[in-house]
């Protein structure tokens, strides 16, 4: 299938042209829209992508791809210890994920044939892995890193040398600083993530920050009390980052969406009856897929998942017929950066 192309409609205001300076702390305005009746729409249907998800129990660890319908799921890969993300390459050829190679040894970053053919291993560092991002080229993977309890930074595993370089420092103990959740621009030019601090006078802070590929021009997005959650994902447009946020982290989460030209936050999912994590952009810009679990009273009922859908015009929410057995707060899912062949359709084959 063709890889659809991804357009980003460029302004002065892009990451290309941000001034190499770091920006004052900075609120962001929370916009609350005046709830209102949503028309459902009947041209928003369950898409024909690919998921691929982790499914362990005591009895099984598995990795399988699924179509968002709930029909096609096989497992790929088998016999492995708990997975801690995926996600599958821009061109679709790949799937990498992060588990142990034996039991007590530091998680690793492996690669895999969506069909489960031609396993590699990337990765020989101490440390667990977590939030795996590639480069819309696929030449590169940017991970989170724990270089210690309370630590983590981030790395970059080039393919063309390859090697693997430090991208961000954390060295402050003090502070209980964390770099984590980091995801590539569309235009592969810069790398948004997570500053997490924790200061002396337990006041929890949360930062959206982005740095160049070659480690120069860190720089601020936005400061919230929100605790933001593992992960987040850039828009295909490049104009919003979209980000699981709760109160503090013993509550549930919500899924809100940054403005980056308005400097604004406007909540996406609000539902106080679950925890919504995981957030996933479609290749068109479309839609965000995410993963809801049930909460009662902050209490998260980890166990079985489902994968939601939300459109971006009209705010419908569709669940797919795919669930997460055996979820935890490490579950993780991606979906495919192309649609599955429909039967009877007619294609054009450019390439073999």
């Amino acid at each position: 299938t063709e890889v659809p192309s991804i357009t980003l409609l460029a302004t002065e205001t892009t990451m290309a042209t941000l001034t190499p300076t770091v920006l004052l702390s900075r609120t962001p305005t929370l916009i609350v829209p005046t709830p209102t009746e949503t028309p459902r729409s009947d041209s928003f249907k369950i898409p024909p992508n690919w998921i691929v998800y982790h499914n362990s129990d005591i009895s099984k660890s598995e990795i399988h791809v699924v179509k968002m319908d709930g029909t096609g799921d096989r497992i790929i890969l088998g016999g492995i210890g708990a997975v801690d993300c995926l996600a599958w390459s821009p061109d679709g050829e790949w799937i990498a994920f992060v588990t142990r190679p034996t039991y007590g040894v530091s998680p690793q970053i492996y690669l895999i044939r969506p069909d489960g053919s031609d396993k590699r291993r990337l990765t020989y560092l101490d440390g667990g892995k977590f939030a795996i991002s590639w480069a819309p080229d696929n030449r590169s993977i940017v991970f989170q890193q724990r270089i210690h309890s309370r630590l983590s930074a981030l790395y970059v595993y080039e393919f063309d040398i390859p090697r693997i370089r430090q991208l961000t420092d954390a060295t402050n103990y003090m502070t209980d600083m964390r770099d984590t959740a980091p995801i590539y621009s569309p235009l592969g030019d810069s790398i948004a993530f997570v500053e997490i601090s924790n200061g002396a006078s337990s006041t929890f802070t949360s930062r959206l920050m982005t740095i160049d590929t070659d480690g120069g021009s860190r720089m601020q997005f936005m400061e919230t009390s929100l605790h933001v959650y593992n992960t987040i994902d850039w828009s295909p447009d490049g104009k919003q980052i979209a980000f699981p946020g709760a109160r503090s982290y013993k509550h549930c989460h919500n899924l809100y969406l940054f403005d980056i030209d308005a400097e604004e936050i406007t909540p996406f999912v609000i539902d106080d009856y679950y925890h919504v994590w995981q957030p996933k952009w479609s290749p068109d810009g479309d839609w965000v897929s995410y993963i809801k679990a049930s909460c009662d009273n902050n209490t998260v009922k980890f166990g079985s998942a489902q994968i939601y859908l939300k459109s971006i015009d009209t705010g419908e929410e569709i669940q797919t017929r795919v669930s997460l057995p055996n979820t935890s707060i490490q579950s993780d899912f991606d979906i495919s950066p192309w649609e599955a062949l429909k039967e009877n359709g007619e294609y054009i084959i450019t390439e073999l």
